[in-house]
């Protein structure tokens, strides 16, 4: 049997993780070594400035919004995806408009 998993409307988390605002995780797949998670931001919504120790795929499928890495910021829209380097500082942020993305965190030590 088919292993599918769910995210969008209905699968998303009801309030926002502890340093969120108006930004709604969907968990798509979290094992030992990979993480796929989609993140949906309303208009204003924001993730906090934070580092992580592996490399992460931030890849917008719907809307606009903006990311911050390593201190550079820029607009990422729709079919446009951005690699965050371990060890530096990244924020993302919707302006007017709602935006989703799908983030996929590996770390190939661990594999």
């Amino acid at each position: 049997m088919l292993d599918i998993r769910h995210f969008g409307p209905g699968y998303r988390r009801d309030d926002p993780p502890p340093h969120c605002t108006d930004m709604y995780p969907a968990i798509i797949l979290h094992e030992k070594s990979i993480a796929v998670v989609e993140l949906h931001f309303e208009p204003g919504g924001e993730m906090w400035e934070h580092e992580a120790d592996h490399p992460i795929l931030f890849v917008v499928i719907e809307g606009k919004g903006y990311v911050r890495v390593d201190g550079e910021e820029t607009e990422i829209k729709a079919g446009q995806a951005i690699l965050e380097p371990p060890g530096k500082l990244h924020k993302a942020w919707a302006g007017a408009v709602p935006f989703t993305a799908i983030v996929i965190e590996y770390n190939l030590e661990n594999q």
